[in-house]
């Protein structure tokens, strides 16, 4: 198998979900830079982030490789058409949204969907261990 490092990961959603990828992408990537997405969490709360932004106005300039949307369920698809802008791999957590408006957008966009639950995620010659459920959005 092969193993290719993140440079940049980021990670929407700061509840138990989101600091679960952050703690897990740290221990397989020890260094890459983890990007945490949240409103609610303050820096000093978040072990094993480099940077913590209260909104997304400047992850795009960060152009992470990688994002892991785990944010509420009813902003799932919107936040992952505004992450398709600058981010070509995307994993939403289950559910994939409380609606499916917007999903052709990106799909339009090039992203494809494939639904995952399995332990062990092997994509793109990338590796990330431990995600069960949820929908991986990759570009074409």
């Amino acid at each position: 198998m092969i193993f290719v490092m993140f440079d940049t990961i980021a990670v929407y959603g700061g509840g138990g979900i989101g600091k679960r990828h952050v703690r897990l992408l740290r221990g397989k990537f020890p260094s890459s830079k983890i990007i945490l997405v949240s409103q609610h969490s303050k820096p000093s709360e978040v072990l094993h982030t480099d940077i913590v932004l209260n909104n997304s106005d400047d992850l795009g300039e960060l152009r992470p490789d990688f994002t892991f949307i785990a944010n509420p369920a009813s902003l799932h698809i919107d936040t992952a058409l505004q992450v398709s802008e600058y981010c070509s791999s995307i994993f939403i957590e289950k559910p994939l949204s409380n609606s499916l408006h917007g999903i052709k957008v990106l799909e339009k966009n090039g992203f494809s969907l494939e639904g995952t639950r399995i332990n062990h995620l092997y994509y793109g010659g990338k590796y990330y261990n431990k995600i069960n459920y949820g929908l991986l959005l990759s570009k074409l």
